[in-house]
């Protein structure tokens, strides 16, 4: 879905400015982090969190330090929130975190960091996206939203395209709810309707789901952590600036 046009600036040295809403309850928001973080084409320049647990909130700094990052900005939407909300997966990745309040509003970050060179990528409900827009409206901008969520199916989808086992029950379906725009659909409007955000494109479920993680995916993931912990035992990260300043 295109509004206006699409950002074409991109920041520090040529990499591409990027701020990430995300949650825990499966892996693949971690994953997502993971590579973000350290991909040499992107620059991560906030992360915010839903619900926003001190523990989600824990784990995510652990994760930040561990990768040379711990400067980066980190929002939280409720702190108090009952639950941790963080999966039995992450407890398998080899990171030691405890729960932290080190973090901002999230609706602050989002208005601070985002802006009209950045990509917002969402993987998550849109609770802090929606908290952003009610509190700052029109100027709350963004170069490029790109969230996880929606469905193409049936009347989308072309008829020759194989669907893998997992979505064949989809394949006929012309609608379907999707957990990240369902999980607060009174803020998915609002965002899909905001004029700030300069192009708008959606990553389906029926396209997420052909992506399967397996065992040997955790393993290796544990590995490449585990090598990083031990990098930075022997290489002492250099003080962090300033989160605003990320």
């Amino acid at each position: 879905q295109q509004q206006q046009q699409q950002p074409q600036k991109q920041q520090q040295e040529g990499k591409m400015d990027v701020v990430l809403d995300m949650e825990t309850s499966d892996p693949d928001d971690f994953i997502t982090l993971c590579f973000v973080a350290d991909h040499p084409r992107l620059h991560l320049k906030a992360v915010t969190l839903t619900p926003g647990s001190r523990a989600q909130v824990g784990l995510v700094r652990a994760a930040l330090q561990a990768m040379g990052h711990s400067n980066i900005a980190v929002g939280a939407g409720n702190l108090d929130y009952k639950n941790d909300c963080v999966s039995g997966w992450h407890k398998k990745v080899g990171l030691a975190w405890q729960p932290s309040d080190d973090a901002e509003e999230a609706w602050r970050v989002l208005v601070r960091e985002c802006d009209s060179n950045t990509t917002l990528l969402t993987g998550g409900p849109l609770k802090n996206v929606g908290a952003a827009i009610r509190n700052s409206g029109e100027r709350f901008t963004c170069g490029r939203w790109i969230a996880q969520g929606g469905f193409a199916g049936a009347g989308v989808v072309p008829e020759d395209v194989v669907w893998p086992g997992n979505l064949k029950r989809f394949r006929t379906e012309e609608v379907c709810p999707t957990y990240n725009f369902g999980g607060d659909i009174e803020s998915a409007a609002l965002a899909l309707e905001h004029q700030g955000f300069g192009s708008i494109f959606m990553v389906s479920k029926n396209v997420c789901h052909r992506n399967v993680l397996a065992s040997h995916h955790t393993a290796q993931l544990h590995s490449l952590l585990t090598q990083l912990l031990a990098k930075k035992s022997v290489q002492p990260e250099a003080a962090p600036t300033p989160a605003a300043a990320a």
